[in-house]
């Protein structure tokens, strides 16, 4: 949360849908429009953000001070089960060692990774595409622009939401 996109800090609260207060759990040193991604590891619990863009581009961590995880630009990042984490810079994804695990022709923005098949799931801001980590094209809008993506591991769907409509596509 930040009240102003120029501010230097950005607040980020948690609460329950059943019982919603939201409370300060930590304070992120940068603006909240230079913030990429935000997700906290399956396994540890910890905050993880990234910065696309600015002087401090990368992965961070909060774990008791600050940790810089990835130095450079990225895009958007996911865990898997095990909290391992991939990362995308530009039109590849690397894991957590740097290694690239995939390369690509279009821009990643946004990235979900299914433990079952094994598969990153990518699509990139304002891109009309989805596509797996095998390069398969799984849906394309023809010009609407793909705002954001998820999983439903439960029923292997795609959840994503194109101009003003949520979708879904079977994976």
């Amino acid at each position: 949360e930040s009240s102003n996109v120029s501010g230097n800090a950005t607040y980020v609260r948690k609460t329950s849908l059943k019982d919603f207060n939201p409370e300060t759990v930590f304070i992120i040193p940068e603006r909240i429009n230079y913030i990429s991604d935000l997700r906290v590891s399956p396994t540890s619990n910890e905050l993880h953000w990234s910065i696309g863009s600015n002087n401090n581009v990368g992965l961070y961590k909060y774990q008791q001070g600050i940790s810089q995880l990835v130095s450079g630009v990225v895009n958007a990042f996911c865990f898997d089960n095990n909290g391992d984490y991939f990362y995308a810079n530009g039109s590849n994804v690397y894991n957590s060692q740097g290694s690239t695990i995939y390369s690509g022709s279009w821009g990643i923005d946004m990235i979900q990774y299914d433990d079952i098949s094994g598969k990153l799931f990518m699509a990139g801001s304002g891109s009309d595409r989805i596509w797996d980590s095998q390069g398969t094209l799984l849906y394309d809008s023809q010009g609407y622009s793909i705002t954001d993506i998820d999983i439903d591991n439960g029923s292997d769907e795609i959840i994503f939401s194109v101009g003003s409509t949520v979708m879904n596509i079977d994976f």
